[in-house]
């Protein structure tokens, strides 16, 4: 079976079908090899079974869970996996598990949201490329012969059209490297542009801090050991993950958990004063559900408003396409009219 199984993440979605089921089966009595045995016997979630019929050959061979699934990495995130690890060794697996499907859960909403508010942006591109293509590779062919028969001047872009139809290779090969290029230099510089640039760093900055605080607040309701928590944190962001790694040195050194997150910068300085209360009070868990909670809808509401600066431009850059394709169409005939 582990031949045949391609081992690439599960989705969002599939981490809360599969949590989800392992929460019932355990609250329900089932000892884990067999519930894990009874998934993997499904037939309507393939990949999930699949991924089930691995872990139970893990745990027959000796191996816990966290170790079979660490073993068929990247199938979970080492957040998942260090979050079991912690269920097996608080005894309470069960309620990782409804834990864990309910943070995959809301994170797939998340990611839905994003989706849903692009698609129109995305259709409205789509729709406008297909258009000035028709036009210029279609309409305008059909048009030239007629005109160039009739000896009419054309005018500049028409000329430009003409010339963007007659060296398509070279246009589309221009395009291509130019393209190649820039995904060059995004690739080399990713860590600035998710995470540093104006727009989009500041919302993924958001969404790391979001994520690493919602996941804080399961893992110290599950275990409690803030320490353990954070060394278990993984965020995407490397800075982020050095800056964790430093925060844990500061706290086992002596520092205070509010001083460490501001000698590291692991989180904002706004959300410095709620940590000094929670660390009052000893309520980091509720504490930092509460700031995942005002974090994300900040997330929603900068990609609202990103979206809505977004899909102006798109419709300005898509109308002049369109608009330059129909004028240097139809603005040779309009010549001919007036030469009429």
């Amino acid at each position: 079976m582990s031949g045949d199984l391609e081992l690439t993440p599960l989705s969002h979605h599939e981490v809360h079908l599969w949590a989800l089921q392992m929460h019932l089966l355990l609250t329900s009595g089932m000892p884990l090899h067999h519930g894990l045995e009874l998934l993997a016997a499904g037939e309507e979630l393939p990949r999930i079974a699949s991924v089930c019929d691995l872990l139970a050959e893990g745990i027959s061979q000796g191996h816990s869970l966290s170790q079979a699934m660490k073993a068929i990495d990247p199938t979970f995130s080492d957040l998942v996996v260090n979050f079991v690890a912690i269920g097996e060794k608080t005894g309470r697996l069960h309620q990782v598990f409804e834990r864990v499907s309910e943070r995959a859960l809301q994170r797939g909403q998340t990611e839905q949201v994003v989706r849903a508010a692009l698609a129109y942006p995305i259709f409205l591109t789509v729709v406008s490329v297909a258009m000035a293509a028709f036009m210029a590779f279609y309409m305008f062919p059909q048009i030239l012969p007629f005109l160039t028969g009739l000896g009419v001047p054309l005018p500049w872009p028409t000329r430009a059209l003409l010339w963007v139809t007659q060296h398509l290779g070279w246009v589309f090969l221009s395009l291509t490297v130019l393209a190649g290029w820039m995904g060059y230099l995004m690739s080399s510089q990713a860590e600035w542009l998710y995470y540093q640039s104006p727009l989009l760093g500041r919302l993924n900055r958001n969404r790391v801090y979001a994520d690493s605080l919602a996941d804080l607040s399961m893992l110290l309701e599950s275990q409690g050991d803030l320490l353990v928590s954070l060394d278990s944190l993984r965020p995407p962001w490397q800075a982020q993950r050095r800056r964790v790694l430093a925060c844990v040195k500061a706290i086992e050194t002596g520092s205070s958990v509010s001083q460490a997150v501001a000698e590291t910068g692991l989180f904002p300085n706004w959300l410095l004063a709620p940590i000094a209360s929670a660390e009052e009070t000893g309520q980091f868990a509720t504490t930092f559900q509460y700031l995942a909670g005002q974090l994300e809808e900040a997330v929603l509401m900068e990609v609202e408003r990103l979206l809505q600066m977004l899909e102006p431009l798109l419709m300005a850059a898509m109308g002049l396409i369109v608009g330059f394709v129909i004028l240097a169409t139809f603005l040779p005939l309009y010549s001919l009219t007036t030469q009429i």
